[in-house]
């Protein structure tokens, strides 16, 4: 028996295994308390029912409490109905399930599978894969914002692969052809059929999913941007490197991104749906007003694993040496674009984690040549991870993702519960006034309608357990009602002799506070009364004030 029948014999499970069942039992016992706390939970959910129920996508705005009717580009639509109708046939427990499985593929399936295949290094793709995959928690929220992470790796990883077949087979193709005489149109004709049929794949089926991802989630931007990198780098590597490509290459590329993004017209908003995309994008106003589009924090986790990727990247080139780095110039370009993206916003991190992930398995090969593993105990290291490569190889990757994504189904759908998670599903009422709004229940809260004024992460918590008959006026949709309003709703809601005339001006028939509110002090100062008061939220009735 050779060493590695012993090994595998005695270690049944493979690295990749091994960091799956980790990924996975961290995620859900560490990273689920908080899953649905983000504060469109709500909105999203009536979104899909609204669709449902009326069979129209909104574009207008159902939810606020408002005497204007307000345009709305609903740029989530698609993936709102889904949720609304996974939440429809099991509850919290099916969307957390399905949640969590989507994660799970993403990362350790298409990802992992798509770096295995283009670099020829499982061991190192399994290391990408994992960092990617860690780095995303960071946005690992009930937002629809994980199938932009789906639709993200299998865009990049189709055409990774279809590049790569170009800069390097095509190439051989084509020498080939040239060194056995034929002219130079049947050289073409060569090396296109060499990855034709890649090509005309991807023809099919991007345009399709880019339809798909801009009705579901913004994120589709992010693609095209991997899109118009691919062409730009052919003729970057050409002029600059001397670089050649199959003649044509870069556009049919271009040609397939000018597709895939005529394809994200087809949506019910047209180029509404872009401008609205970036006009958000560049509110210096709301970029501020959000963590997550901030600056990473490096003391953070997020922030640690990022300068882990770029110091894993700097030692293999630095150490490595360029001469035999297998880089082109779309790996500098991803690197630079999505790292770029990545240091001036946390919500751009989780797609620079997966951009990265093969040039950062390019790059931490490429130490293979460095001087400091030509002896000694690196070198002993170095055959040792080689092994441990050819064992790695030796193994099948199919079958524990879907034993464990198979498992969590199941247990979410037939039984309504997360495996190794045994805390409430849904909104965490440490943070959100389920008390408060049984308050206004009791109180006849429907039937009668009842108009809000609560702070903005409430809002569509509020439109969600209110059942229509509750209504805020603000919620955390920044698009709909613009700079100019939030601006003057934090202004006004502070204690001094605007407040009160400035709800009343709203319509607000209640007040609903954070008990914490600087604001309450004051309004029992002046005389006002709460009606119901906990440790989350305080319900003052406006018409009882003076």
């Amino acid at each position: 028996m050779n060493w590695r029948s012993r090994v595998r014999d005695f270690l049944p499970l493979s690295f990749y295994d091994f960091c799956l069942l980790i990924a996975a039992v961290t995620l859900l016992t560490l990273q689920l308390d908080h899953f649905a706390d983000d504060p469109g939970v709500g909105w999203h959910l009536r979104t899909g029912e609204f669709i449902a129920t009326y069979f129209q996508i909104p574009d207008y705005d159902p939810f606020l409490a408002t005497n204007v009717r307000r345009s709305w580009i609903s740029d989530q639509w698609l993936s709102d109905l889904m949720l609304y109708l996974i939440n429809r046939s099991g509850g919290w427990a099916l969307n957390y399930g399905v949640f969590v499985i989507i994660y799970i593929l993403t990362f350790f399936a298409v990802l992992y599978a798509g770096i295995r295949k283009i670099t020829g290094a499982s061991l190192l793709a399994v290391v990408a894969a994992f960092l990617a995959f860690k780095l995303a928690e960071l946005h690992f929220i009930f937002r629809a914002s994980m199938l932009g992470f789906f639709f993200f790796s299998y865009v990049y990883v189709l055409l990774y692969s279809l590049l790569k077949k170009l800069q390097r087979g095509g190439e051989e193709i084509t020498r080939s052809a040239a060194a056995i005489g034929l002219p130079k149109d049947k050289r073409l004709t060569a090396s296109t059929e060499y990855w034709g049929a890649d090509l005309w794949l991807a023809y099919a089926i991007l345009p399709i999913l880019f339809v798909i991802w801009a009705n579901m989630h913004p994120s589709f931007i992010l693609g095209l941007v991997l899109l118009f990198l691919a062409p730009i780098s052919i003729i970057c590597d050409r002029l600059v490197r001397g670089r050649g490509s199959i003649p044509g290459a870069r556009k049919k590329l271009l040609f397939l991104a000018v597709l895939c993004l005529l394809a994200t017209l087809i949506n019910p908003y047209g180029l509404d749906l872009h401008s609205s995309i970036f006009s958000l994008g560049n509110s210096t106003y709301f970029m501020s007003l959000h963590q997550e589009w901030m600056s990473p924090d490096f003391k953070l986790p997020e922030g640690e694993i990022t300068l882990i990727i770029f110091g894993l990247i700097g030692i293999g080139i630095f150490l490595g040496g360029s001469e035999k780095l297998r880089w082109g110039f779309f790996e500098f370009l991803l690197v630079a674009v999505f790292g770029y993206l990545g240091l001036k916003s946390v919500r751009m991190l989780p797609f620079f984690g997966i951009a990265a992930s093969v040039p950062l398995v390019l790059a931490v090969h490429n130490l293979r040549s460095a001087y400091i593993f030509n002896g000694g105990l690196l070198k002993r290291f170095l055959e040792l991870l080689e092994r441990v490569e050819a064992r790695e190889r030796s193994f099948s990757q199919g079958l524990l993702p879907f034993v464990v994504t198979f498992g969590i189904f199941c247990c979410s759908y037939f039984w309504g519960f997360l495996p190794l998670y045994s805390k409430p599903l849904g909104p965490s009422p440490e943070k959100y006034p389920y008390g408060a709004l049984e308050k206004l229940e009791n109180l006849g809260f429907p039937p009668q309608r009842a108009t809000i004024f609560a702070p903005p992460e409430w809002g569509g918590f509020i439109t969600l357990m209110g059942v229509g008959a509750l209504k805020p006026v603000i919620d955390d949709r920044n698009s709909l009602l613009g700079e100019e309003f939030y601006k003057h709703f934090y202004n006004q809601s502070r204690p001094g002799t605007r407040f009160l005339p400035y709800v009343r001006s709203l319509g607000a028939t209640h007040l609903l506070l954070n008990t914490s509110s600087p604001i309450i002090p004051w309004l029992q100062s002046k005389g006002a009364r709460e009606i119901y008061s906990d440790t989350v939220g305080t319900i003052f009735d406006v018409q009882e004030m003076q």
